[in-house]
Formats: structure tokens, C-alpha cells, sequence
């Protein structure tokens, strides 16, 4: 039986990093590669074993950074018509893809470029997620406006963790119902 010890450089997790080895058996050991930067990681692996010289491993990877882009960066929704009461208020609904061209997934999340004044007027389906290597997303934006007469013009910005954001302006005008007001004309009277 043999025990045994590890020791990794960073970004490299090992698990176990310490065990015991009956005769003629061996035990998996799985490395985890979570790299900081777009850069080339290489660190050695030592195995420390009571009585023997220690065991030196190299193990290399690459980082790569997600690069995520979206088929439109500007959704306008024009003038819409706003209705008020209770469950009735009108939703318009657009949508945009959301590319990932690296070969890593890509994790996102979709925020206000800065503050938003008063109700939000547009959401995002989903606003946060992984797409896949090589693939892309169908995100819809809803904008529901909350008063007539509303110019609404917001940034949002699409981060992943590698400092890739793309940025989506979304536009859009309520007005009310048209209303006209007819003068009607007293009928004259015939004498």
C-alpha cells in the first residue's frame, strides 16, 4: 500500500490531491482547469510518495476568452398604442440572436448600461445563461409601456466574464387612443 500526495500550480484543481493505493490498483485522478486570462497555462504536477523521489508531471492548457456578438444592436419598437386597466396593458414583443463564435461556452447576463429612471419598460428572455461553443441564443425583448405618450430610449449591456459586452439600445414610443371631438350643429329651425 502506498500513500501518496499532490501538489499543482494554479489554474489547476486536483481531486484527490492525497490518498492511499492498495497493491496492483490504481486510483483516477481529475483535474480541473478554470484558467483567469486568454493566455497559455503550463505547471507541473508533483506526486509525493513516502521513500521515493517525487514524480514530476507538466500539464499545459489554453484560456480562451467567449466572444459573444448579436445579430441586432438597436430594437425599435415605434409608436405602439398604450391601453390601460387592470391585466390589459399592451406587450410588444421583439427578438435578437446572441452569437457565440469562440470554441468555450459563453456565460452572460444581460443588465442596464446605467440607471433606469421611473418603471422598467423593457425585459429580456431569458437575461442570463450559457450558450454553448460555436452556437447562439434566441433572446426576446418585451416592451411594455406603462403611461401614454412615453418616449422611452434604454441601454442594456450584454457582459460575459472575459469583458466581452455588447451593448443593445431599445427604442420605443405609447400614444393613447386617438380622440377627435366633433362639433355638432344645433338643428335650425324652419319657420
Amino acid at each position: 500500500t502506498a500513500t501518496f500526495t499532490l501538489d499543482n500550480g494554479k489554474p489547476f484543481q486536483l481531486s484527490p490531491t492525497s490518498g492511499t493505493i492498495k497493491p496492483g490498483k490504481e486510483v483516477p485522478i481529475t483535474v480541473s482547469y478554470k484558467p483567469t486570462d486568454a493566455t497559455v497555462f503550463v505547471a507541473s504536477i508533483v506526486c509525493y510518495v513516502p521513500g521515493l523521489v517525487p514524480l514530476i508531471t507538466k500539464i499545459s492548457g489554453i484560456g480562451k476568452y467567449p466572444f459573444i456578438s448579436a445579430s441586432d444592436t438597436r430594437l425599435d419598437y415605434g409608436t405602439v398604442l398604450f391601453r390601460s386597466g387592470k391585466g390589459k396593458h399592451a406587450i410588444h414583443e421583439k427578438e435578437f440572436e446572441l452569437r457565440n463564435q469562440s470554441f468555450v461556452p459563453a456565460t452572460f447576463q444581460i443588465i442596464p448600461s446605467r440607471g433606469i429612471n421611473g418603471f422598467p419598460v423593457f425585459s429580456f428572455t431569458p437575461d442570463r445563461g450559457v450558450i454553448p461553443p460555436e452556437s447562439h441564443l434566441i433572446v426576446k425583448v418585451r416592451y411594455k409601456p406603462v403611461a401614454p405618450r412615453a418616449y422611452t430610449c434604454d441601454r442594456f449591456k450584454v457582459i460575459t466574464p472575459g469583458g466581452n459586452d455588447v451593448e443593445i439600445t431599445c427604442i420605443g414610443q405609447s400614444d393613447g387612443p386617438p380622440v377627435t371631438l366633433a362639433r355638432k350643429e344645433a338643428p335650425s329651425r324652419s319657420s
